[in-house]
């Protein structure tokens, strides 16, 4: 039979190795997760650092995270938070990104025939520490084997139950707009099977 779709790979290495050239992380030690979870971070604690720089690195990882990098979404997200008036301990954590980007290098998405269902997964954390009022959201839809949707972001209104972060987490309606993408791994499916899963 035909083939519909080959198997394809998206890998952003090149574009990688500019981030990493452009703020001199070439020669920097690679850190195996993209964030450090017992980090306290603060707005306006500690000592000031540039801003320009810092919103520079912070668009390039953006970048990066919608292209082919959704496993920085939290961590870009989160640290994108502290823009306006980035500290010192945010810019470390940007850094370990960095070197967490050099340490997986050879990342990127794979897609396959198989298995050609969309599937959803959605979860929310609780409020990390005593400066954050809002939960922070997250999704990711995957298709042939890998990542075609992903976010992370604080949600925008208070929740102050499990199930109620959940609920007002937003990928559920994105299950409507996603099947059309499905008949690229194959035509003949013209209803695909979709699978929400929501965390607990």
């Amino acid at each position: 039979s035909k083939e519909v779709m080959k198997d394809m790979s998206l890998p952003n290495l090149i574009i990688l190795k500019k981030i990493l050239q452009r703020f001199h992380q070439m020669d920097c030690k690679p850190a195996v997760t993209p964030f450090d979870a017992n980090c306290n971070l603060q707005k306006y604690k500690g000592d000031p650092i540039h801003q320009l720089e810092y919103s520079q690195v912070i668009g390039s990882l953006m970048y990066l995270m919608n292209s082919t990098r959704p496993d920085i979404a939290y961590s870009v997200n989160r640290l994108s938070r502290y823009t306006s008036s980035p500290r010192y301990d945010h810019w470390k954590e940007i850094i370990r990104i960095l070197r967490y980007l050099k340490f997986t290098s050879n990342y990127g998405l794979h897609y396959t025939k198989y298995p050609p269902v969309l599937e959803g997964l959605n979860d929310a954390n609780w409020i990390s520490d005593n400066t954050e009022i809002k939960s922070t959201s997250g999704y990711i839809f995957t298709l042939g084997g890998a990542a075609v949707s992903w976010r992370s972001s604080k949600q925008t209104h208070l929740a102050t139950f499990a199930p109620q972060q959940l609920n007002k987490a937003p990928p559920v309606h994105l299950v409507l707009q996603l099947p059309h993408i499905t008949p690229c791994f194959n035509p003949a499916q013209q209803h695909p099977a979709v699978f929400l899963r929501l965390g607990r």
